[in-house]
């Protein structure tokens, strides 16, 4: 099953990434705005919430969750909007077959080199940043084991929050 995950998930970068190279004139952060996740539905940072209505759970004002079956590769996927119910957000949260220095790998190869901080051994991040968006991919430990996640935020749609 977990090769399975990582096979959905690499399936579903590789098309996120088709799109990035196949359109010109911006920076591949921007272009990755978009993520397809499955049967046709994808997430894009500032688009209404109300175009994946059916793939979504609310759990709050501004925050959902993708059902179970509508996407791949990730353990779980969050959306958080503005109030305007515009994208403003996509975390994906991943299990432990996918480590932090993998995730780096890969997108590093699509993205290139992204900004690393490291706040201590139990937590960093690599940031990628364009005009209009953020990227991140993050790991966190603690006594309760460790996660790894990625993060996209749309900088445009979130000041109108």
């Amino acid at each position: 099953m977990k090769v399975l995950k990582v096979l959905v998930f690499n399936v579903l970068l590789m098309t996120a990434t088709l799109n990035l190279i196949s359109q010109n004139n911006d920076t591949l952060i921007i272009k990755f705005r978009k993520v397809p996740i499955s049967n046709g539905l994808s997430i894009e940072l500032g688009e209404k919430i109300n175009t994946l209505k059916n793939a979504v759970v609310k759990i709050s004002k501004n925050n959902y969750y993708l059902k179970k079956g509508t996407f791949g590769g990730a353990d779980s996927i969050t959306i958080s909007t503005n109030n305007n119910l515009d994208i403003i957000s996509a975390s994906f949260f991943y299990d432990s077959t996918f480590t932090y220095k993998k995730q780096i790998e890969v997108f590093t190869e699509f993205l290139g080199k992204g900004n690393e901080n490291i706040k201590n051994e139990f937590q960093y991040q690599t940031t990628w940043e364009d005009t209009l968006s953020i990227f991140e991919v993050v790991y966190n430990e603690s006594k309760n084991g460790h996660n790894v996640f990625s993060i996209l935020i749309d900088k445009v749609s979130k000041k109108d929050n």
